[in-house]
């Protein structure tokens, strides 16, 4: 049930910032998360959200939401100021560049080597900031462990 109190909890956290009350009924919700759900638990969080339908999508599905956000890129000027501050600028550049690059997000978690001016510089994903922003006609919300992505057509 602690679950279903999770998923319910993003579910209305998801709705509030869309501006959509409880009474509207919403056509669909996604779930990414490790387990799957029995169908009487799926009733639950439908009835619960006033939803009409649910897909529950396996958490290995690493590129799940770039269907429902794009993702902004900026650099942590906390970690990166310290280790290449003359080289800011042009970093913030690349990483406008790199926007919704999902496998230069990926590849952030062992590094990625960067050339400016012939001096090599490597950044990691604690280095880059990832903003998340709604697309269409989504709305997300998570925690650690589970993404909720409500489809704020009304039904």
């Amino acid at each position: 049930m602690h679950l279903i109190l999770k998923i319910v909890e993003l579910g209305r956290a998801a709705r509030n910032n869309a501006n959509i009350k409880n009474r509207q009924p919403i056509r669909k919700i996604f779930v990414k998360m490790k387990k799957n759900l029995d169908d009487d638990y799926k009733k639950i969080i439908l009835d619960e959200l006033n939803i009409k339908e649910m897909e529950v999508v396996d958490d290995n599905e690493i590129y799940f939401d770039k269907k429902f956000v794009d993702y902004n890129l900026k650099p942590n000027l906390k970690s990166l100021g310290k280790k290449c501050g003359k080289y800011i600028n042009k970093i913030k550049e690349f990483l406008v560049e790199k926007k919704n690059d999902f496998g230069f997000i990926e590849e952030l978690k062992n590094g990625v080597d960067l050339d400016f001016d012939n001096e090599k510089v490597k950044i990691f994903s604690d280095d880059v900031l990832i903003e998340k922003e709604n697309k269409g006609d989504f709305v997300l919300s998570e925690n650690k462990n589970i993404l909720v992505v409500l489809d704020k057509k009304l039904d």
